[in-house]
């Protein structure tokens, strides 16, 4: 959902931290407004051929395969480590 939402800055924070306030002055293009400045990227994009970079480079296959194992803490604040 497209939505024309502004964000508010604390300027005595940026004071505080001595960051300039032109920074946080900036205006966004909205694509809620049709201002959106990669439309024309994207629609560059969308007809560009295809290309499978896993086909073009057999190498990468082994990454498709290798099994991994990644760490996560669980809801009762247990580390667990996972294959896959």
């Amino acid at each position: 959902m497209l939505a024309d939402c502004n964000i508010h800055f604390n300027f005595d924070a940026f004071d505080r931290l001595h960051i300039p306030r032109a920074i946080g002055q900036q205006k966004y293009p909205s694509p809620a407004k049709g201002d959106d400045p990669l439309k024309d990227i994207d629609n560059q994009d969308a007809v560009q051929k295809i290309t499978d970079q896993l086909r073009r480079n057999p190498l990468w296959w082994i990454l498709e395969i290798f099994p991994t194992s990644y760490t996560y803490q669980n809801a009762k604040g247990k580390w667990v480590t996972s294959w896959w």
